[in-house]
């Protein structure tokens, strides 16, 4: 059969990287809570049955990927998840950075920023509105490099205003990466340009209008997408 020509032997972990499976599923399934300290190495050679250096390397090897913090000869999980999604993607995108690379960021932000500005405009807070204003306020008379960080705490408040973790995650990661490359193609020039469309985005979820969020923030975003590829 020409299916067994394509079949190739199963590869058997190594015992470092059973441990750091069985370790992630304890986070995953949430036996091991966000910044919860890992039991010491002693106690995780007892429980796990091997040799010191062997919880060393997948301890090592967890920190690398992320899901585990160091600090002061402990071990903790990582308070912030999202770099064991973000690093990947980071390393992908920016291995080889062209146009594609930012297009196909900017396809991913469209999607996700539309029906994000959509949902802050229906269920976000007075408490909420007001800590946007606040910050787009404080954006303007600053640095490029001060504003490029105003504008990436104004787009996490409208995120925050959804009220739905998963979005809120899904979207902050794909803004992380678009600034990241945004700084390649010295976009910091454009950041006070956005600071008009970023008041219409907020005047739209103040005003309580989904469909004009949506509208304002895909025009937002098709403007700075043309002024990058310039």
């Amino acid at each position: 059969m020409k299916a067994l020509n394509a079949i190739e032997p199963i590869k058997k972990l190594n015992i470092t990287e059973e441990i750091i499976n069985r370790i992630s599923e304890l986070v995953r399934d949430g036996q091991l809570a966000l910044n919860e300290k890992l039991p010491s190495e002693r106690e995780l050679c007892e429980a796990f049955g091997v040799s010191r250096t062997v919880v060393r390397e997948a301890l090592q090897g967890l920190t690398s990927m992320g899901v585990l913090v160091s600090e002061k000869n402990n071990h903790y999980v990582c308070n912030d998840l999202s770099d064991v999604i973000v690093k990947p993607i980071e390393f992908l995108m920016t291995t080889d950075v062209d146009l594609q690379s930012l297009e196909m960021i900017f396809e991913a932000r469209i999607a996700l920023e539309s029906q994000v500005v959509r949902i802050a405009a229906i269920k976000a807070t007075d408490a909420e509105i007001a800590k946007i204003e606040e910050c787009l306020k404080k954006a303007d008379c600053v640095s490029d490099i001060e504003a490029m960080q105003g504008s990436m705490e104004f787009h996490k408040l409208i995120s925050d205003c959804t009220h739905n973790p998963v979005l809120h995650e899904m979207y902050n990661i794909v803004l992380r990466i678009m600034y990241e490359m945004q700084n390649n193609y010295n976009s910091l020039k454009q950041v006070h340009a956005s600071q008009e469309k970023h008041r219409d985005i907020l005047d739209a979820i103040s005003d309580h209008d989904p469909d004009r969020a949506e509208t304002v923030a895909r025009l937002h975003l098709r403007i700075l997408r043309e002024a990058l590829e310039r």
